[in-house]
This record gives C-alpha cells, sequence and structure tokens, in this order.
C-alpha cells in the first residue's frame, strides 16, 4: 500500500482532490497529457528549449502518477473482492442485510446504484431493510435485484432466488395471517 504522503503528491500531480475516483483520474491524466503534449494557446508562446525540458519532466510526473494510482486502486480493489468473497463465503443466502453489507464493504452509496440501474433510492433502501410490504410488484423487485447485483459483481441469479424465497416466505405468513 502506498504511503499517505505519496498518495497526496500524486493526486495533486493529476490536480485532483484525494478522493478522486479511479474515472476521474483518468480523465485527468488524459487531459493534462493532452495539454503537455500538443501546442496550444497556453504553452505556444513558451516553445522554448526550458519549457521544452520542464515539459518533459511534467509528462514523466503525469505517467508516473497516474501509474501508482492505478495500483493503488487494483490493490484496494483485490482487497475489496477478497473481503466479499469471505462474506459470500460465510453467508448462506442473501438477503437485505446481507447486500447492504457488501454495499457498504464496497464503498458504494445506494446513490451510485440508483444512477447506474435508474431505480429509486427508496427502493433500494427497501430492498436492503426487507420492508416487503413497501416493494413494487414481484416483476420489477425480480430486475432491481439483478441490477443491484450486477453493479456489486455478484452473482444475479442466486441474489434473485435468495431474496425471492425470503419474500415467498413472507407473502405466506402475511396471506396465513390474513385467512384466520
Amino acid at each position: 500500500m502506498l504511503e499517505l504522503g505519496k498518495l497526496e503528491r500524486y493526486y495533486e500531480v493529476l490536480e485532483l482532490p484525494n478522493d478522486a475516483s479511479l474515472a476521474e483520474i483518468r480523465r485527468s491524466y488524459k487531459d493534462l497529457k493532452e495539454l503537455y503534449t500538443k501546442q496550444s494557446i497556453a504553452t505556444i508562446a513558451l516553445d522554448n528549449e526550458l519549457f521544452q525540458r520542464e515539459n518533459g519532466k511534467i509528462l514523466l510526473e503525469l505517467e508516473f502518477a497516474y501509474k501508482e494510482l492505478k495500483k493503488h486502486f487494483h490493490l484496494i480493489n483485490v482487497e475489496k473482492e477478497e473481503k466479499i468473497k469471505d462474506i459470500v463465503e460465510k453467508v448462506g443466502s442473501f438477503d437485505g442485510h446481507v447486500l447492504k453489507h457488501i454495499r457498504e464493504t464496497l464503498g458504494v452509496d445506494l446513490l451510485d446504484i440508483s444512477i447506474s440501474s435508474n431505480i429509486q433510492v427508496k427502493h433500494l433502501d427497501n430492498i436492503e431493510k426487507q420492508n416487503f410490504r413497501d416493494l413494487p410488484r414481484e416483476i420489477y423487485l425480480k430486475s432491481y435485484l439483478k441490477n443491484y447485483a450486477d453493479f456489486l459483481a455478484l452473482d444475479p441469479v442466486k441474489v434473485v432466488e435468495d431474496y425471492m424465497q425470503e419474500y415467498e416466505s413472507w407473502r405466506s405468513k402475511v396471506s396465513s395471517n390474513t385467512t384466520l
């Protein structure tokens, strides 16, 4: 793992905050590399030998910072994948609480899943809390569960099967209570 000072320096080189995502890092690297590689209005007046040497140093720094941050993100992802693997091995089935635990372990916000999947946050929250009464119809629920599982890189078939078993169990209890 990178030490904090070096990590902060790499973010600084790429002109990013310390909490930037990998996508933001890629975009900044690409933009800065393009800026220092091509002649632009900003750099045309500086087209001299001193600028060329400095420009070369900047490009090397950008390249190194980008590679190191990519490695850092890869290590973090490997650690998270191991944690998820451990969680999945320990649980017998996926229910709302397990899904929430996995999501939080990955550092994913419900809003991220909502934006990616076009599922309202309230539905995702109800899935996690197992508020079965407030969930949408079964066909939508299965689709939401599949999208949720895909987003977290879980087995969507297993997630849907396990969760729907919990849902069916709840539905059976509710229907038996209303017939009494």
